[in-house]
């Protein structure tokens, strides 16, 4: 059996090992996986900037070293533990055998451990000196390129501020181009909505002027009705003045045929008187005398009865009268009333019909202005050497690409606006010179005065100058392009052109109310 103090200390040398080989495990598995941080970042696989994946692998080796320099290398005192732990009073005898050198070969590799152990912990201290000195290289290296690194940043930061103060400037232009914009959006879309309610009350006004007309026309058909009813009136009343006239005509043959029965009377009166001288005479007769009396009663009974109808025609007639005299005088008046009546309706419905009539054509006009397509493209067909004045017009452009309804004269340089709407003006102008010049569009309305509405300028040789600008124009306004000053000897390349084209149109009825 082997002594245990042998034992003892080759098990506790096997530990060493055991914990020294589980240490460099661990410290193998952390090197792998720095290994594989830097190798996703080379491969583009990591987000890590330079700074911080430079870090990173700096911390990590001085980790796995200091890792290493904490591995336990403590064989020699382990040896010396088990010496002084247990001190043996008798010697331990080893028996040895002939041809028997086990013991003296685990001497052996006791003793070749403990040098190698002895060695190792030399190169340790070797790799501690060395990872110090790399360390400390590594802290200057790290310094040097910190500093580089900080360097460039601030002249990266430098450049970063001057464009961003740049963009901030830009988005500032930008930010009131486009507050302007909106702002003539707003105004352009309050515009369109007075655009529209007018062209609702005309509508409306259209409507008005419809249903005033159907009124009229009711009215006068009213007034056609009364009309005829006062004509029927009026023929009834002729007719009863008739009816009258002949009841005149009768009465005078009633005076008549009164006068014929007084005569009549009177000759029996006086047939009577001869009657009665005759009865005096003749007193056989006295039956016929008798009958011729009662002949001569019922004759003077009918006498009166014609006398008492008179009477009453004659009561009946005097009111007929002063009915047909007042009948008349109010005939008369509703005549010329309703003469004048006509005549003024029918002056009122020509006077309204030709007012619709040239709201309607002149509405056509509008309407049929609506479906034409407006615009002209114009530029320069070779390069021209001009003298411009800033009173004249520019009239370089010479070559139509399009040019609808020729709005454009290309003599003049004026485009004469055919209708209303919202227009998309391009200018481009190319010089090979230098000369400072500022060219300006112009629009003069009908009825007022010339303002600008667009501004080029050009400085340098070989510099172009283009605007563009959504302008609202109205019908026969003019628009045309002049220098701010005399320019002379001014060379104007042909890619230079001038261009306008209608996006919007309008339909502007200002007129129709007037």
């Amino acid at each position: 059996m082997r002594p245990a103090k042998q034992i003892k200390v080759i098990r506790s040398q096997l530990e060493i090992l055991g914990d020294f080989k589980d240490q460099v495990d661990d410290l193998l598995r952390c090197i792998c996986t720095v290994l594989q941080v830097g190798e996703y970042w080379l491969e583009e696989r990591d987000n890590k900037t330079f700074t911080d994946i430079y870090q990173f692998l700096t911390n990590q080796t001085a980790e796995c070293i200091s890792k290493c320099s904490s591995i336990p290398y403590g064989s020699e005192d382990d040896c010396q533990a088990a010496d002084t732990t247990e001190p043996c009073d008798t010697p331990v005898m080893i028996p040895i055998l002939k041809d028997d050198k086990e013991p003296s070969h685990i001497l052996l590799r006791i003793e070749s451990m403990e040098n190698s152990v002895t060695a190792n912990c030399k190169r340790i201290k070797t790799l501690n000196q060395k990872f110090k000195e790399r360390e400390k290289n590594t802290k200057e290296n790290f310094a040097k390129a910190q500093e580089k690194t900080e360097r460039k940043f601030a002249e990266k930061y430098e450049k970063i501020m001057e464009e961003f103060h740049a963009a901030s400037s830009f988005m500032l232009n930008l930010k009131k181009q486009t507050e302007s914009l909106s702002q003539q959006i707003s105004e352009r879309a309050i515009t369109d909505s007075q655009q529209e309610e007018k062209e609702r009350n005309i509508f409306v006004e259209f409507d008005e002027m419809k249903a005033e007309i159907s009124r009229t026309t009711e009215e006068l058909t009213h007034l056609r009705s009364l009309n005829e009813k006062l004509s029927n009136k009026v023929i009834g009343n002729e007719k009863r003045i008739c009816d009258l006239c002949i009841s005149f005509e009768n009465e005078t043959l009633l005076k008549s045929e009164l006068s014929s029965a007084q005569n009549t009377v009177k000759i029996d009166k006086e047939m009577e008187g001869k009657c009665n001288d005759q009865l005096k005479d003749i007193e056989d007769k006295p039956h016929s005398a008798n009958a011729f009396t009662l002949d001569m009663q019922s004759m003077t009974c009918q006498v009166q009865e014609l006398q008492k109808n008179f009477c009453l025609t004659t009561q009946m007639i005097d009111p007929l009268k002063q009915d047909v005299s007042d009948i008349s005088t109010v005939v008369t008046k509703l005549k010329a009333s309703l003469d004048s009546l006509v005549d003024e309706q029918g002056k009122k419905l020509s006077d309204h019909e030709d007012k619709v009539y040239g709201q309607f054509v002149q509405m056509s006009q509008e309407i049929k202005d609506l479906h034409q397509h407006v615009g002209f493209y114009v530029d320069v067909d070779s390069k021209k050497t001009m003298n411009l004045r800033a009173t004249r017009n520019l009239t370089c452009f010479d070559h139509e690409l399009f040019n609808e309804g020729k709005h454009f004269n290309l003599r003049t340089g004026i485009f004469v606006v055919p209708c209303s709407g919202l227009y998309l003006c391009s200018l481009i102008l190319e010089i090979d010179q230098d000369n400072d010049i500022e060219f300006n569009i112009h629009v003069k309305p009908k009825f007022e005065k010339e303002t600008i509405k667009g501004i080029t300028h050009l400085k340098n040789k070989d510099t172009i100058a283009s605007v563009a600008f959504p302008i609202d124009l109205n019908k026969e306004d003019k628009m045309y392009i002049r220098p701010i000053k005399d320019c002379f000897n001014l060379n104007i390349s042909h890619t230079s052109y001038f261009a306008c084209v209608l996006i919007k149109k309008f339909f502007r009825v200002e007129t129709l109310h007037k």
